[in-house]
């Protein structure tokens, strides 16, 4: 009796198990399911897997304005058995495909070979099995065609220097790659003829030249440079004459003014020697002393700042050294004063660093003549 009931709960089990299988089905979020009932598609089960929010929302309306109800849910459901029922599952992870490397003449008659891939996953599993049977590989080979096909397209609005330059400020990459993505899209997702994949990204993965377009893009690199080397030396050769320019006007101007303030100085100065000529007209006598005593001390400074010996041979007539002959106290006569006071020439001593003896100074007594 004991084994009667196991076989009766075993059974029961498998007819459980059988019957689960039957009526339900699950999905996982790396999947994408389609429900058909007697071939006819009432709900496709897509989870939000790697898709933002704008593109759920996008999902559920593109399955809304379709009349096929879209979960975007992994989990269990419900069905009923085959054949009423059947469940498609496909992969909606995201794939690589690499398109074909073609050589493509450009507007300006230059040559390259760009190499584009992209990255795709399922979207539509009813429309990819309706338009590529479900194959992955058809699918490959459709993206590559598709792909060769608008990058001929879009490669053939640009130049060679938007794709090849020195200056990245002027590589165009990034908008190429934007204006292929965008045409690869919007044929794909086209609803005359819609593979149900979506085009998730899409790059340059490198771009090669014939050995011809080679030396010739050198070429033209070389010369862009040299042509960059001249602009640079012109903007140096501007600068430096600006900067002489400037610099000669300010040296202009400090001039200007330093004669302006020397004129003044001059002016000033003058104008206080002739308050002291104004002093020394008044006695010529005393005026003519003074300068001949300052004649004396200057040269007697000068011979002491060169530490040189110097002899003079003069008249003691010659002022300031007429003053030797008449004293301090006694006046010279008018006819023995000289009409103006004649410049001493010193004279080198020769014959090595002795000089000649000076005549001796007579001895000078007050209110009297000395004698030599």
């Amino acid at each position: 009796m004991r084994e009667r009931w196991l076989t009766i709960i075993v059974v029961a089990a498998v007819f459980v198990v059988l019957l689960a299988y039957q009526v339900t089905y699950t999905v996982r979020v790396d999947q994408v399911a389609a429900h058909y009932r007697f071939g006819r598609v009432i709900k496709i089960v897509r989870p939000t897997l790697g898709l933002t929010e704008e593109q759920a929302r996008q999902a559920l309306a593109q399955g809304e304005a379709s009349g096929v109800p879209v979960i975007p849910r992994a989990g269990c459901f419900l069905k009923l058995p085959w054949p009423v029922d059947r469940i498609r599952w496909f992969d909606q992870r995201i794939r690589y495909v690499d398109g074909h490397a073609t050589q493509l003449q450009l507007p300006d008659e230059n040559q390259l070979i760009p190499r584009v891939y992209a990255t795709w996953r399922i979207s539509d599993p009813v429309a990819f099995q309706k338009s590529l049977m479900g194959e992955e590989e058809q699918a490959k080979d459709a993206l590559r065609q598709i792909i060769g096909g608008r990058t001929q397209e879009v490669f053939g609005r640009y130049r060679l220097h938007d794709i090849v330059n020195t200056d990245a400020d002027q590589l165009k990459f990034d908008q190429i790659e934007r204006e292929i993505l965008e045409a690869v899209k919007s044929a794909v997702e086209s609803s005359d003829k819609a593979y149900g994949i979506e085009v998730c990204s899409l790059g340059i993965s490198w771009i090669a030249l014939p050995d011809s377009a080679t030396t010739a893009v050198f070429a033209r690199m070389e010369q862009e440079r040299r042509t960059e080397a001249e602009k640079l030396m012109e903007e140096g050769k501007k600068i430096r004459r600006t900067t002489v320019a400037e610099a000669q006007e300010k040296r202009d101007k400090v001039l200007a003014d330093a004669e302006a303030r020397a004129k003044g100085i001059r002016a000033e100065a003058e104008a206080e020697a002739a308050k002291s000529y104004e002093v020394f007209a008044r006695n010529p006598d005393l005026s003519i002393l003074l300068r001949s005593l300052e004649s004396l001390e200057n040269m007697t400074k000068s011979a002491a700042d060169k530490n040189a010996p110097f002899t003079f041979v003069l008249d003691t007539k010659t002022p300031p050294f007429d003053r030797l002959l008449h004293g301090s106290s006694a006046a010279a006569s008018p006819e023995e004063v000289p009409p103006s006071l004649p410049v001493p020439v010193p004279l080198q001593a020769q014959g090595g660093s002795g000089a000649a003896p000076a005549p001796a100074a007579p001895a000078l007594s007050s209110g009297s003549e000395g004698s030599q």
